[in-house]
């Protein structure tokens, strides 16, 4: 009888712990939309450092041809 009354309290304990614990683990709708302003955000910024990336080489490849042509750069 006692293993089995130590079993309960320690499965009792165990459960009552991860009870208090998950409300840690729950993102708030306010987090989530947070959360979601800040990909978005992200998003935009890659697309303009993309944009970029491409425009940058595009001088360079004029500057190449300015070299195979034999003009200055």
């Amino acid at each position: 009888m006692r293993h089995n009354a130590a079993v309960k309290r320690t499965v009792l304990a165990i459960l009552l712990a991860s009870l208090a614990a998950a409300p840690a683990y729950g993102a708030s709708k306010k987090d989530v939309d947070s959360a979601k302003g800040k990909i978005s955000s992200i998003e935009e910024e890659k697309k303009k450092t993309e944009q970029a990336i491409k425009e940058l080489e595009t001088l360079k490849g004029y500057g190449n041809l300015g070299k195979d042509a034999g003009l200055p750069a």
